[in-house]
């Protein structure tokens, strides 16, 4: 089925449902009328027998649609598509027809033997306005007619998001093309601004997503900036990469905690005054008693230092998994968070963006032994796109994330700034098939009308040729880890990508620039970025 984003009416809901799951881990179950086969034994119900007829009550045309069974080809990227006026009315009604057992009178498809109605307020409202939960699947009874005895005769599994209207209060943005293609080489794209810091220290490391990592990659010559964005409990879109905010001492989420209550632990760091060399023992003992007040200080207060914070990770998942953050003082240097506004504001305006918008998956949220509720999708984006509009002014962005639904979310809500899809491209089981594969990403991109797709660069590097595959698919192709920040493998990839993204090092730009000179450009120039290290 085809669906055409420019035209649809921005004043309502819509409505996008598939058969089935996505999830990976469980069985891929549909329909299960076994009930109903031994309620009619010795009759045999053949699946081929099965006709599932969906329909909308109170919601706009398309009405109506018929699934014959089995279902056998893959169906991920053609939901069944409603247009709602008003969600608390809006319900779907699922009928089960049987050809076997004859045909009733008003039908083409078989006896009647089985139908559910389901309202798509109450199957959002469990967790409250605010929150919903990323195992979106949903599995209703089906009850009979009176045909047969108005028995339980089977269930359906099936899984939706809604894409509410994004309404803007004012004039919307008119921002600069963002030109994602040049001829002689890709755009350079600063992770994170100068680069994802890490354990070995091997570097000069300043704090990422901080001011200061993004005026040192664009001093570096950063054509464009990526960074992360979330939301938080109060509505505040702040810079921040993790999940969890294990600063603050738990494994919190970042839509569990207040904006102040997420600057706490980056206050604690702003004056801090620590002698050098001394992150292993207070990683080990974190005792402040133990360390003397810089003479500015005044004695008898609380020192504002990060030992504080230091000791608060000890016990967190994170810390426990990784062993490090990327801001805290000791491992690098410190810089205070931001919002997405400050960095909207502060970078000067022809500088592009790479908005990513950090929004988990349900296996992320299993990985990182997360609660499966999560901030509701349209609020998160809403509060950003609101943001976005009201400081972007004529600044060319563009949006990305690894989320399939917040990527059809996103495009449905707005036409104005593109929205690139990234993908692990296989080289980590995301167990949900619109990600699980290089070609998956290629054809879930193409089919919501995506600008392109960001590729993990394992797969660019072992077979550059796949670029062609996405071009041909009229996409902009990009790429994004570890192998990016290898000279090597950009040589390999330099003559067939789009978009590519490094850290911009200061040791590894040198290297960069001696070896690959046609790549290193002047920020303002136009072309496609290329990306490093891990999402």
């Amino acid at each position: 089925m085809a669906i055409e984003l420019g035209g649809w009416k921005g004043d309502r809901s819509h409505i996008f449902m598939n058969l089935g799951h996505f999830d990976m881990e469980k069985e891929p179950l549909i329909l299960d009328v076994d009930p109903f086969r031994r309620l009619v034994a010795p009759i045999q119900i053949p699946d081929s027998s099965l006709t599932l007829e969906v329909s909308a009550i109170d919601c706009e045309a398309p009405k109506q649609y018929s699934v014959s069974f089995p279902v056998l080809e893959d169906l991920s990227n053609d939901p069944l598509y409603f247009v709602a006026d008003d969600l608390n009315v809006a319900k779907l009604l699922f009928k089960v027809y049987c050809s076997v057992l004859g045909r009733d009178d008003h039908s083409q498809k078989g006896s009647h033997i089985g139908s559910a109605v389901v309202s798509l307020k109450d199957l959002r409202q469990g967790l409250g306005p605010s929150l919903e939960s990323l195992e979106r699947d949903h599995t209703v009874s089906l009850v009979s007619s009176d045909a047969f005895g108005n028995s339980y005769v089977g269930s359906f599994t099936f899984t939706f998001v809604i894409a509410k209207p994004f309404i803007f209060q004012g004039p919307p943005p008119t921002p600069s093309k963002v030109v994602l293609k040049r001829d002689d080489s890709p755009l350079v794209a600063g992770h994170r601004g100068l680069g994802q810091n890490n354990a070995k220290q091997e570097r000069l490391q300043l704090g990422e997503n901080t001011m200061d990592s993004f005026f040192a990659a664009l001093n570096l010559g950063a054509d464009i900036l990526e960074f992360d964005v979330q939301v938080t409990r109060d509505l505040a879109p702040v810079i921040y990469h993790d999940f969890l905010v294990s600063e603050t001492g738990i494994d919190a989420p970042m839509h569990a905690i207040t904006y102040e209550q997420f600057m706490v632990p980056s206050t604690m760091q702003d004056s801090t005054a620590r002698p050098p060399g001394t992150s292993d023992s207070l990683l080990r003992t974190a005792d402040t008693t133990k360390i003397r007040r810089p003479r500015a200080s005044s004695e008898g207060k609380p020192r504002p230092d990060n030992v504080d914070v230091i000791a608060r990770l000890k016990s967190t998942f994170n810390f426990h998994q990784f062993g490090f953050k990327g801001n805290v003082g000791g491992e690098c240097i410190h810089g205070p968070f931001i919002t997405l506004q400050q960095l909207l504001v502060q970078i000067d305006p022809s500088v592009c963006l790479d908005i990513e918008l950090k929004y988990p998956m349900l296996f992320e949220a299993r990985d990182f032994n997360m609660d499966t509720s999560i901030m509701e999708l349209n609020l998160y984006l809403d509060t950003i796109l609101a943001v976005v509009y009201r400081h972007g002014g004529s600044r060319p962005i563009f949006f990305s994330s690894f989320s399939p639904e917040l990527c059809i979310l996103l495009a449905t809500k707005q036409q104005i700034y593109p929205v690139l899809f990234l993908t692990e491209s296989g080289y980590i089981p995301t167990r949900d098939i619109r990600a699980i594969s290089f070609q998956e990403a290629v054809r879930f991109a193409k089919k919501w009308n995506l600008k392109g797709v960001v590729i993990r660069s394992q797969p660019l590097v072992a077979s550059p040729m796949l670029v062609g595959l996405v071009k041909s698919s009229g996409l902009v192709c990009a790429s994004w880890g570890d192998l990016n920040n290898d000279t090597r493998c950009a040589k390999v990839l330099l003559s067939w990508l789009s978009l590519l993204t490094i850290s911009l090092w200061p040791g590894f730009v040198a290297k960069w620039v001696a070896n690959l000179p046609r790549i290193y450009s002047s920020r303002g120039q136009a072309g496609c970025p290329y990306y490093g290290q891990g999402r």
